[in-house]
């Protein structure tokens, strides 16, 4: 998908997804008499990779693009040359 390309399509696309799915399961939580954090934890469950990416993993994957593993390496503070490991000498 091209428009699925520009970050801030992704962002704006992952929002209301986690937050129409959020209020939606909040509705049904509340008639069952539960508090919106369950419809919150369930909403994260189904759109996660447990449930959603064993279903459409093509959706899922378009959707909640894996973050680049080199660009999460190079930000880690032990990635310095003169890093310990956190330990102080």
């Amino acid at each position: 998908m091209q428009l699925m390309s520009n970050p801030l399509i992704v962002f704006v696309a992952q929002a209301f997804l986690i937050i129409a799915g959020s209020r939606i399961l909040g509705r049904v939580t509340r008639w069952m008499g539960q508090p919106m954090v369950v419809a919150e934890v369930v909403a994260g469950i189904l759109l996660g990779p447990s449930l959603l990416g064993a279903a459409a993993p093509s959706v899922e994957a378009a959707l909640f693009p894996p973050a680049p593993a080199s660009s999460a390496a190079a930000r880690s503070p032990r990635s310095s040359p003169g890093c310990r490991g956190g330990r102080r000498a």
